[in-house]
């Protein structure tokens, strides 16, 4: 049965305007949120795997999460840039791993205009820089997450709307993914994210699938360069990075919520994975994001 697409699921990160000159050049990209391009002038050239796609005007170009992937440009390119990303659906495969989506869709001046009005209702959303290290990192991705959740509600319905216009243009020409050795990745994954919440163990996985634990771990290390363990922490203190940003509740309360029932392990995992405490996480981010009950503060990027 076929499954509609739920745009609600994803969040615009960043967008905006760039001109680069011999200076978009980057090896070995690989991000969770989904990257789109429309080239005002210019070309460029991106390759996944063995593959060379070309950039350029009149068409719309997209890469999913976690392709690795080149970019190089000899010349002048102008193009509009749109990140987006997809939530974890409780009980459903994320769209972006349901599908094969072609890496380019002819469009027309309606695309541009679309993404002007984005860029109209969603301020300051441009890039820190041209580096991906300087905004392809957690503290990044979570912080842009909280400033688009702190745009009005009718702004945040215009832009989804106009990211399933966007979107459905490539959902035009994807095809389902079929049945193959990764699909117990996917299968795993799925379930993790209906999960989260929950304490999951390693037997746990291996019997859904089915398959060893050893199997198990061996798919999760060649595709995800991590043990299924370390992924569920990884996606558990994710999560536990919004909700210090998006929420009032206590550490502990925190750490409960997300099946962590030693308080002190979980700080510590927690700055294990991202350098600070909790509570240090949560006080350095205050000047960029909000809790309920406060103003958001303004921000003051430079775009790229």
């Amino acid at each position: 049965m076929h499954r509609e697409l739920d745009i609600s699921n994803f969040i615009l990160l960043n967008a905006g305007r760039a001109d680069h000159f011999r200076d978009w050049n980057w090896r070995g990209v690989n991000s969770p949120f989904v990257r789109m391009w429309l080239v005002r002038e210019g070309t460029a050239q991106v390759s996944i795997g063995a593959e060379t796609y070309p950039l350029e005007s009149g068409y719309l170009h997209m890469i999913p999460p976690f392709t690795t992937h080149n970019c190089r440009c000899e010349g002048q390119l102008s193009l509009y840039y749109l990140h987006l990303y997809e939530q974890p659906s409780t009980g459903g495969i994320p769209i972006m791993e349901d599908f094969v989506f072609p890496f380019r869709v002819e469009t027309d001046g309606r695309a541009g205009r679309l993404i002007d009005r984005l860029l109209e209702i969603n301020p300051r959303r441009e890039l820190p820089g041209y580096d991906p290290m300087s905004y392809d990192n957690p503290r990044e991705l979570l912080r842009n997450m909280t400033g688009s959740l702190a745009h009005p509600y009718h702004s945040r319905v215009e832009t989804h709307g106009i990211l399933c216009l966007l979107l459905s243009r490539f959902l035009e020409q994807a095809a389902r993914r079929i049945e193959m050795e990764d699909h117990r990745l996917r299968k795993v994954i799925r379930y993790i994210s209906a999960n989260i919440d929950r304490s999951i163990s390693l037997g746990e996985l291996s019997r859904i699938v089915p398959c060893t634990d050893d199997h198990l771990i061996r798919i999760f290390k060649q595709r995800l360069n991590h043990t299924p363990i370390e992924y569920i922490n990884l996606r558990k203190i994710e999560k536990a990075q919004l909700m210090l940003l998006t929420e009032n509740s206590s550490v502990g309360d925190i750490a409960s919520s997300l099946s962590f029932y030693d308080t002190s392990y979980f700080i510590k995992l927690f700055k294990k994975l991202t350098g600070v405490t909790p509570l240090d996480y949560r006080k350095s981010n205050m000047q960029t994001t909000f809790l309920p009950g406060n103003n958001p503060s303004n921000r003051n990027e430079h775009g790229q």
